[in-house]
């Protein structure tokens, strides 16, 4: 999907792909010079982020459904 967003004032491109349950799996922002991605595991749940400013992140998630943990690419984890 390609929409178009307003960044200090300018058009900035935002290029998005989803799986086959709707969910965003990557995005592409300033022209390619920016990349998230996601991943999710098979309850749908986000398990996985990466972007280049904070780098990878894990999430986990009890029973509940209720979030764990979260652990950034700097090692730094929330529980």
């Amino acid at each position: 999907m390609h929409t178009t967003r307003t960044v200090n004032g300018k058009p900035e491109e935002v290029v998005a792909t989803y799986d086959a349950a709707d969910r965003i799996t990557k995005m592409i922002l300033q022209g390619g010079l920016v990349t998230h991605a996601f991943r999710y595991d098979s309850l749908g749940r986000l398990v996985w982020a990466h972007d280049e400013d904070i780098g990878a992140r894990t999430m986990t998630y009890d029973d509940n459904n209720w979030l764990r943990t979260h652990s950034n690419g700097a090692e730094q984890s929330v529980a």
